[in-house]
């Protein structure tokens, strides 16, 4: 059974691949994701504000599957 696309919620730009993923945005709610946003259609700001989250934090998943960040080096 084939994935299905990955696309930008905003433009519907497609996703090619996780490895062509550099500068995308990853919309989580609760903390599962539920969107992604392609560089072009990012705000400055929400731009700023993902630069910044994978400068100090390191994300990985849950025993529920759940998306959750913890601070790098952190405990």
């Amino acid at each position: 059974m084939a994935t299905k696309a990955r696309r930008c919620e905003r433009c519907g730009k497609r996703l090619r691949s996780l490895a062509a993923a550099e500068g995308w945005n990853v919309r989580a709610e609760g903390g599962y994701p539920v969107g992604l946003i392609c560089p072009g259609c990012q705000s400055p700001a929400e731009n700023a504000e993902a630069i910044i989250h994978e400068a100090t934090l390191d994300y990985g998943l849950d025993e529920f599957g759940r998306m959750v960040a913890r601070v790098k080096g952190g405990l």
